[in-house]
């Protein structure tokens, strides 16, 4: 058993070929890049960054015109590279599994993302030049331009909302592929996006309960583990006690046998610290960690974690990031996984949007000791059924933007919030912010619960199966089924989500710095050079979220 390949990808065209020499001997410096850079095409240069571990790429695929960060191995198992070069985008959900790679042609290329958490790709084109890259900070480097922000995904970050609008990056004139999109390339015109998969059941489709989904889930779980985690041990998991990240560590340390460490962010003191960890020791006893590290989050240790994260373009929002590079330090690293999107598939607040809309009214009276939340779980579904039927669906955003970002970004926002609600599409920069992070460090970041195959099993389960009843135990309850036998009843029937400082308490603070001329028109004018007044917690933590990421973007817009 050996790690999945995977790897870092950066790539340019230009017709001018000082620009690609240039490109090149950049790439050809640069440490993480310099051993592998090749010329896919007449008018293109290339370089990968393999994750450790990974085999290099054969020589098939690179004559084929094909670059793998993700999935190859599947993906040829299952297709020769020949096929690949010549197979349509939107015919891409004929291969297996998840995998990420770009086809280059002579006067454009295909970047392909990955249907669930596996590499993202950012691509663009301005004139006659192509770019794409795995990772931001690779382009930014390689490539000499006057980067700027993407004004309305930079605000919304600042806000604390990982979500890419209009599949906008967070640096200007890139697109952030969607998951399950193919983007084809082309010199003078814009993106244009593809989607070969769509997991969503088909029109008139009725979903039903079944005894078979719960099995489905705990397969797709074990299935997602086995290939990703590291036989060696070396393997961390973000473990909070709660259902989700308890779920993979008795999967990972009970079922499938594979040694663990894991990371723990605690908050609070005293009693409530004790009765957080209590369900990590307990987790502990039964199966047995290899190391345990656990970092406090009250605000000023949340804020320096901030300030250790990698200097990954994408501002790094999650603590354990910035909690990686000292335990890497400190034991080796292979692979960081967690539960934290498994609210998205395996039933949480977000979902009863979806329960309602497949539950009836004679399904709400038969059913009605399941109703979630009980009497006002019944007065939400009427509320929820009648905006509905008013072509009002809810979308889990705030209408609205904190008001010390600019009014121009605000009322752009606005816009899109209005335009999500007549057609909701979810277009998430998580899983990339972890990938930029992680991945400098050498380190694969995995999600087990966003796998194609979990993804499609479970928009077919039916909303009465995720969740129900007045108790709140009673949210994912396919989890609960699914894992009865593997997962200990203590952490397994946890009612409660745990929980973390959030900083509502604490005192507001003067911010000292002049801040980068890349956040005007983003933030307010009158915080220029800097903010005048004390910033709320929340406020500093943004700004000092994007500290490290508009250091890397200023220094490539100003060479």
């Amino acid at each position: 058993m050996t790690l999945p390949p995977r790897a870092n990808l950066v790539a340019v065209r230009h017709p001018d070929p000082a620009v690609v020499e240039a490109v090149e001997r950049a790439m050809r410096a640069h440490p993480e890049l310099r051993d592998d850079v090749w010329t896919p095409a007449p008018g293109w240069v290339a370089a990968t960054a393999p994750l450790p571990e990974s085999e290099p790429e054969p020589a098939a695929v690179r004559a084929a015109g094909l670059a793998f960060a993700d999935g190859r191995d599947v993906v040829l198992a299952a297709a020769a590279p020949e096929r690949l070069a010549q197979l349509p985008p939107d015919r891409l959900a004929e291969l297996p599994g998840d995998f990420t790679f770009v086809r280059f042609e002579r006067d454009g290329a295909t970047a392909v993302r990955a249907c669930g958490a596996g590499v993202p790709i950012h691509a663009g084109v301005d004139g006659e030049r192509i770019a794409i890259t795995t990772r931001l900070d690779l382009l930014v480097a390689v490539l000499d331009e006057p980067w700027r922000l993407e004004p309305l995904t930079a605000a919304i970050w600042l806000a604390g909302r990982l979500l890419m609008p209009y599949a906008r990056s967070l640096l200007a004139g890139l697109t952030l592929v969607p998951r399950g999109h193919a983007a084809v390339l082309e010199p003078g015109r814009a993106p244009r996006l593809v989607r070969y998969w769509d997991p969503q059941p088909q029109r008139g489709e009725r979903l039903a309960p079944s005894p078979e989904h719960p099995r489905e889930l705990r397969a797709d779980l074990l299935r997602a583990l086995e290939r990703e985690l590291d036989p060696a041990g070396r393997n961390l998991l973000t473990l909070s006690g709660g259902v989700d990240s308890s779920a993979l560590a008795a999967l990972a340390a009970g079922t499938l046998g594979r040694p663990i460490s894991t990371l723990t962010l605690t908050g609070g003191e005293g009693a409530a610290r004790e009765r957080e960890l209590s369900y990590v020791d307990h987790l502990d006893e039964r199966f047995g960690f290899r190391r345990r590290h656990t970092r406090g989050l009250a605000e000023d240790a949340r804020l320096a974690l901030l300030a250790q994260t990698p200097p990954s373009v994408l501002p790094a929002m999650h603590p354990a990031l910035g909690a990686l590079p000292s335990i890497a330090a400190e034991q080796e690293v292979r692979v960081l996984f967690g539960g934290e999107t498994a609210d998205n598939y395996c039933g949480a607040e977000l979902g009863i949007p979806d329960w309602a809309e497949h539950t009836g009214a004679l399904a709400l009276l038969r059913g009605w000791r399941d109703v979630p939340g009980g009497p006002r779980g019944a007065a939400r579904w009427a509320r929820i059924r009648g905006e509905v039927l008013a072509g009002r669906p809810r979308i889990p955003f705030h209408r609205s933007l904190p008001e010390y970002l600019h009014p121009d970004v605000r009322a752009a926002y606005e816009q899109w919030w209005h335009e999500q609600r007549a057609a909701f599409e979810q277009h998430d920069g998580y899983i990339a912010m972890n990938w930029e992070a992680a991945s400098m460090l050498g380190v694969r970041r995995t999600f087990p619960f966003v796998t194609r195959e979990l993804i499609e099993h479970a928009f077919r389960w039916h909303p009465s199966e995720l969740f129900g009843g007045p108790n709140p135990a009673r949210t994912k309850r396919i989890l609960r089924v699914a894992l009865r036998d593997d997962v200990p009843a203590f952490n397994l029937d946890r009612a409660d989500r745990g929980h973390l400082p959030m900083g509502a308490a604490a005192p507001p603070r003067r911010w000292e710095d002049d801040l980068d001329l890349l956040l005007a028109g983003i933030v307010r004018d009158d915080w220029f050079p800097r903010p005048q007044r004390p910033l709320s917690f929340w406020e500093t933590h943004a700004l000092t979220m994007f500290a490290r990421p508009l250091q890397v973007v200023a220094a490539g817009a100003r060479r």
